[in-house]
């Protein structure tokens, strides 16, 4: 199945803190709370408040697997455990 054929869940995320937005602001962009948990997003890391860099972006299930994988790379490399704005 290409990437055409793919479902592109939205999701509201910020891609300098590299965590998504809460699931109330999730709900303005189409995305659920299950689906969140599906992709692998942690509730401790969403953003409950509006950052400058949120935006709402669109992507396939393995596209979003690699984000949040990325992210525990970045979380288990950090001294804080979070991912440190640069």
């Amino acid at each position: 199945m290409t990437t055409e054929q793919q479902e592109l869940i939205p999701v509201i995320f910020d891609a300098v803190l590299m965590r998504p937005a809460c699931v109330i602001l999730q709900a303005f962009g189409g995305c659920t709370t299950q689906q969140l948990h599906e992709l692998g997003f942690c509730s401790e890391d969403w953003l409950i408040d509006p950052t400058p860099d949120m935006k709402l972006y669109k992507g396939t299930r393995e596209q979003w697997a690699t984000v949040v994988e990325t992210i525990k790379m970045m979380k288990a490399h950090s001294k804080t455990g979070v991912v440190e704005r640069p």
